[in-house]
Parts: C-alpha cells; structure tokens; sequence
C-alpha cells in the first residue's frame, strides 16, 4: 500500500479511536494534521465516507493479519496455543485497535445505510474468522483432554465472555495487572471450568 495513503488512514483511524480529539473528522483538519494539501487527500479519496470505510478496512485486515499471524496451531499445545492468541488479542486491546471500538462510532453511524452494511459484514466476517481460530484453538484442548467437548453453545460464549473480560480488564489504565498472570489465570479457570 502506498504510505502516503496508508498515513491518511491512519489517521482517520486516530481521529475514530481518540475521545480527546478536539476537532471533528475532516478533509481539511486531517490535511492540516498531516502536513498535506487537501488535494492530496483527494487524489486516495473521493469524499469522507471513502476514508472512514477504507481505513476501518486497512484495520479489519491489520486485526486478522495479527491474530491469525504466523502460529501453526498444529505444532503448539492447547496451553501455548491458546495464550499467543491472548496476548495477540491484548496487543490489539492496548493499542485500541478491537473493531468493536469502531463498529458504533458516530462518524461510522452517519454512513449511508447501504455502505455501512457492506461495512459491517467486512467486520463481521473478520470476527467470525477470529472466533474459528479460538474454537481451532480449543479443539485442540479437546483433543488433547485438557477440556471437554463444548457441545452446548453457552460454554463457548462464557469462555469468549471470559476472554473478552480479561482482555478488556488488562488494559484499563486503572488496573496495574500482570496480562501474563492474568492469562494464566484465565487458562486455568477455563480447563476447571470444562474439565
């Protein structure tokens, strides 16, 4: 990707995620950001919406390319397995950069309905590949009889639920936790939870 273009994205990216900024998203505070004419924003972009769906786009495959990077499940044990993925999803938490943070922001709810679907399902498709890879990761525990089958749904949300609530506690700023005892933790709960 061209880095001049890759910049603009990242930051509308920052203007998406930061509550403090203290000026409202457009063409020309992002030129005045970046040090760059507004022409040249719009030889990348036709208009704002192109910015805010392509840079949550460069995010949904910068999010998929981190949690399904170059671990080989297969040659991992559950426990190895399941805290790189753990430690991939903190990664992203801490540097704001979970797709939920973006899905209800106001710049992406004034979209046109029909683009902000098409926007959505690219999310979601991605959340989708990203849970495959936790239930690939805990078909592993299963084969390894570290946990049993999950065949009720409900154990497969609360073990998401837990995972989603130890990663969002790591990063809160108030809490000085240690993310690797926190994971073990979590690893811990989950195989006696479904032992």
């Amino acid at each position: 990707m061209n880095s001049k273009r890759e910049a603009i994205l990242e930051m509308v990216l920052k203007y998406l995620t930061q509550a403090d900024m203290h000026k409202p998203l457009t063409v020309a505070n992002l030129a005045q950001d970046l040090d760059i004419g507004k022409s040249t924003i719009y030889e990348y972009f036709d208009h704002k919406e192109a910015l805010i769906i392509e840079a949550i786009g460069l995010l949904v495959d910068k999010n998929v390319e981190i949690l399904l990077a170059e671990d080989d499940v297969a040659s991992l044990t559950f426990k190895q397995a399941f805290k790189s993925h753990m430690q991939r999803l903190h990664i992203l938490a801490k540097d704001h950069e979970m797709l939920q943070n973006y899905t209800y922001h106001y710049e992406v709810a004034k979209l046109p309905k029909a683009k902000k679907q098409l926007l959505y399902e690219r999310i979601y498709s991605a959340m989708d590949t990203v849970e495959k890879r936790l239930e690939i990761i805990l078909e592993k525990g299963m084969g390894e009889g570290t946990i049993k089958p999950l065949r009720n749904p409900a154990r497969l949300q609360t073990i998401k639920a837990m995972i989603f609530g130890a990663v969002a506690s790591v990063c809160d700023p108030y809490n000085d936790w240690d993310a690797e005892a926190l994971f073990e933790d979590i690893f811990e709960a989950l195989i006696l939870l479904h032992r």
